[in-house]
């Protein structure tokens, strides 16, 4: 019984070590625990964020090479597109590497970081590969944008974003909670005998020390915000860095550029067949001007014959008209 009560005690009696301020040994192993629990915490961090940065720092230099290169080309193709006639106004340059041959490339780069996987498989789905005839290279288009498949959340496992950013508010946690705990021990031993009340000069000599867990854990909630913030910020930023160049390798393919490049294939068509109407009228033209001449030509002939005045000249056959399939049907 003396042992187990000598046990139960020992955490709650004031001691002062190294001469400092009289506190709980309970506190002063709390203050330990939060100490240790701030280096345990910085470690994570430092290793999970360099962790969760390495598969952008292998990949954001290829996207880079790839968005400079469609950089070179889409401003251009831009420009053709705003002429009807679809003339090219400079002359395209040529890669040494085809988008496709890129393409399958960054697929498997992609394929080969785990935590990059499964996003890129989801946003590979809305690749669009452009139609094009057989000497053309075509052009791979994306239809919706990367960060809505590579989110933080769906990229940076290893960082643990959400959790990190709570550790303060725990660490202070932490410390509140033992103070509070040595708070109710020292009244817990307040004792009212009559009209004396024993114990009151303890509490207010040891009340300082009590406090010494929240003075450590604000301290050390305070200096792991120091070191949080700018490593997040650090990791979130190389994040958005990789889904912009991954947006600027494959230009954006709208539903407003389908119906403008409908609207110019419903112009090309028209233009082909006022091209035709104006072809047949020109042969229609031509027929009639022939025809007039070769009737000039037979009533000469007729009139020039000695003895056939009493002959009926024959009219040279009609050649048929050759009106467009509108007219026709008119």
């Amino acid at each position: 019984m003396y042992v187990w009560h000598a046990l139960t005690e020992l955490p709650f009696r004031d001691v002062s070590p190294w001469g400092a301020v009289a506190s709980p040994l309970l506190c002063w192993l709390g203050a330990g625990a939060l100490v240790a629990f701030l280096g345990w915490q910085s470690v994570r961090l430092i290793t999970g964020v360099r962790r969760a940065s390495q598969p952008f720092a292998r990949l954001t230099p290829r996207l880079r090479a790839m968005a400079e290169q469609v950089e070179v080309t889409d401003l251009d193709r831009t420009y053709d597109r705003a002429y009807i006639d679809r003339r090219p106004t400079v002359q395209p340059v040529e890669s040494e590497t085809a988008e496709l041959d890129r393409l399958r490339e960054l697929d498997g780069a992609m394929r080969d970081e785990p935590a990059l996987r499964r996003p890129w498989v989801q946003y590979r789905k809305t690749l669009l590969i452009e139609h094009v005839p057989w000497f053309k290279e075509p052009r791979v288009f994306s239809t919706r944008r990367a960060e809505e498949f590579f989110t933080p959340d769906a990229v940076l496992r290893g960082g643990d974003v959400a959790f990190f950013g709570q550790v303060p508010s725990l660490i202070t946690g932490l410390g509140l909670l033992l103070t509070f705990v040595a708070i109710s021990i020292g009244l817990n031993r307040l004792h009212v005998d009559g009209q004396t009340i024993t114990g009151i000069p303890g509490l207010i000599n040891g009340l300082a020390g009590k406090f010494l867990t929240s003075i450590v854990g604000l301290a050390c909630a305070n200096a792991f915000l120091l070191l949080e913030r700018p490593a997040m910020r650090g990791l979130l930023e190389r994040h958005t860095e990789f889904v912009a160049l991954l947006d600027e390798s494959f230009p954006r393919r709208t539903v407003e550029d389908l119906l403008d490049e409908a609207r110019r294939g419903e112009g090309r068509a028209r233009e082909m067949r006022e091209a035709l109407d104006g072809v047949v009228e020109a042969l229609e033209r031509n027929q009639r001007r022939i025809q007039s001449q070769i009737s000039a030509l037979a009533e000469g002939l007729g009139a020039a014959r000695p003895g056939t005045g009493s002959r009926t000249v024959r009219k040279p056959p009609t050649v048929p008209s050759m009106s467009s399939p509108g007219q026709a049907a008119r």
